[in-house]
């Protein structure tokens, strides 16, 4: 297969081959691919990075791992990048009308939407860098200079962005390996990955290419799950030689009720803590389901409940640390109240001042999450270090204020006359003005 996808096995990088064209879309078509795409769409580049990883241009070692590779697949990976925008079009065009002539085997939109990414049969007598520049010049564009190792991975769109694909892309064979000074011959290599093609593949290699790293649970990535499991009963440390037994066991016990009690979804979803041991990390699992189970476990429901909370962050934009970006569009009001602040303050203006929005309000009414009509009652905190600029908000809410601010100094002068006539805290010759309004306390 030329087509890989990457994944990972605890720290360490290894990538597994795409078997069809129906595998290779199913990973572009998963509802978390298209929700990330979504989300770097529109602005948010830092989820660009887990976007599903392929790689073109390389072959895995033999127990999967990616980093030093030399032994290259059929084909090529090519980034083709910063198109400007009036220009995407013709690009493409021109890519499309040279596909015979280029080998071409897939093209697609790259996920900033600035430019393409290209994969095309491999020209043997060349080598990766030279296939790089034979086809930027047959086509016309530069490719990436920083995309040129082999072992360089893509991030992957969803299908929409999929422009052109070829099921020769999936077939299995490699090409060789070409030798370093230009001289001699080399046999071609073929990809052991594939337990039943291979007698040459260890049990642990069996074992991991069950792992399925996009697997889900409630829209959840188990490697998510399992991530956050560590961080709240480990330290956020990943099992290691002395304790890796113990802590795997009790990992698989409370996530076995989410994996339907299955043996080979747990297989999927567990990594393998062992590395050179498949059958003891097998076994673990094996021992763990054993074990007596009454209902979700109080462990499982305190993990789920720390990811859906930071889901919600994350649906809004923003992070645990950073708030969502500004929205584009804005009502004219939040626009104008906006409009002289700093971009770094904006979305914190724009949400201190409701509350003084509030204020002018009358015999206005909301019907709350109970089904009860109250009146409008908001409220604003703001928490930041000191000399960071805070005062910044204030501006703004003190024009908002200032015809009620205006209001209230005749209304506190006629109190002030009226507590002088009056300076007994119990008896009062005059009643205090029924029409005396004071909305803004002083400290």
């Amino acid at each position: 297969m030329s087509v890989h996808i990457i994944y990972y096995e605890g720290a360490k990088k290894k990538m597994r081959p795409i078997q069809s064209r129906e595998e290779y879309m199913k990973l572009r078509h998963s509802t978390r691919q298209q929700k990330i795409m979504k989300a770097v769409h529109e602005g948010d580049e830092e989820l660009k990075r887990k976007l599903v990883q392929m790689n073109y241009s390389c072959l895995p070692n033999d127990d999967g791992s990616l980093k030093g590779s030399t032994r290259m697949s059929t084909t090529i990976g090519m980034d083709v990048d910063h198109i400007p925008t009036g220009e995407m079009e013709a690009t493409k065009q021109r890519i499309l009308s040279k596909k015979d002539e280029l080998g071409l085997l897939m093209l697609e939109v790259s996920a900033r939407g600035e430019g393409y990414h290209l994969v095309f049969r491999r020209r043997e007598e060349l080598t990766q860098e030279g296939n790089l520049k034979w086809a930027s010049d047959l086509l016309g564009v530069k490719y990436d200079e920083g995309a040129k190792d082999i072992t360089r991975v893509f991030y992957t769109t969803t299908g929409e962005e999929l422009i052109f694909l070829e099921d020769e892309i999936f077939q299995a064979q490699a090409s060789p390996q070409p030798s370093p000074k230009g001289k001699g011959e080399e046999k071609p290599q073929t990809s052991t990955l594939n337990p039943q093609t291979s007698e040459s593949v260890t049990a642990l290699q069996c074992y991991s290419s069950k792992y399925d790293d996009n697997a889900e649970y409630n829209g959840m990535l188990f490697k998510d799950i399992i991530a956050k499991y560590w961080e709240l009963f480990n330290d956020g440390k990943e099992p290691v030689e002395g304790d890796r037994n113990a802590l795997t066991f009790e990992l698989v016990v409370t996530l076995r009720s989410i994996c339907g009690f299955s043996l080979e979804k747990l297989m999927e979803v567990i990594p393998n803590y062992w590395k050179d041991n498949g059958e003891e990390w097998k076994k673990t699992l094996e021992n763990a389901l054993k074990e007596p189970h009454k209902g979700m476990p109080y462990r499982l429901k305190q993990v789920l409940g720390a990811l859906k909370s930071q889901q919600g962050v994350k649906a809004c934009g923003g992070t645990q640390t950073v708030p969502p970006e500004m929205p584009k569009r804005l009502p004219p009001l939040i626009r104008l109240l906006t409009k002289n602040v700093p971009d770094f303050y904006k979305p914190a203006v724009a949400n201190a001042v409701f509350p003084a929005l509030g204020v002018h309000l009358h015999g206005v009414k909301f019907r709350y999450w109970d089904n009860v009509d109250h009146e409008a009652t908001f409220m604003n905190i703001l928490i930041g270090r000191q000399s960071i600029g805070k005062g910044t908000i204030k501006k703004p809410i003190e024009y908002i204020m200032e015809d009620i601010r205006q209001r209230d100094i005749p209304n506190r002068q006629r109190e002030a006359e009226w507590k002088q006539k009056n300076p007994g805290a119990r008896q009062k010759k005059d009643p205090r003005p029924t029409d005396i309004c004071i909305q803004m306390l002083i400290d």
